[in-house]
């Protein structure tokens, strides 16, 4: 069986199955150039057209929400969509796997309180004044 000229591989005579580097085979089985897309879109397979990424998207493949880079303040989730960091309230971190704040209160050891909070979600934390086992938010407020 041979296949058509502009086939890598073919299903039959007239079916491409693959193309060769630069093209693609469209709905009906034939192949054509590939366009080369823009940054922020992708190419669709089906219609062999580059179409936009979701606005928050600034790099994606095979869908507009299918993202691999994000606008500033977004970050790919687990699910390849690009979701907005929330700010978060003082002594508290956006956690990117729970795509939520986190409370850093407690991240400090026995004797100390945190005093504040990294985006990674460390903590600084100081030391209680003494007789104080342990202490919230200030040095001196005994719990």
């Amino acid at each position: 069986m041979a296949c058509p000229s502009t086939c890598a591989t073919c299903i039959n005579s007239t079916i491409c199955s693959s193309c060769p580097a630069g093209s693609v085979v469209n709905q009906v089985g034939a192949c054509v150039k590939a366009p080369v897309c823009k940054s922020g879109q992708f190419l669709d397979l089906k219609t062999v057209k580059c179409l936009s990424c979701s606005t928050s998207c600034t790099a994606c493949s095979n869908s507009p929400t299918n993202c691999s880079a994000c606008i500033s303040g977004h970050f790919v989730n687990k699910n390849n969509n690009c979701v907005a960091i929330k700010t978060c309230p003082p002594l508290s971190y956006f956690n990117f796997t729970l795509e939520s704040c986190v409370s850093g209160a407690s991240l400090c050891p026995a004797y100390q309180f945190t005093t504040a909070v990294s985006s990674a979600g460390v903590p600084t934390c100081g030391k209680c004044f003494s007789p104080c086992a342990a202490c919230n938010a200030t040095a001196d407020s005994c719990v």
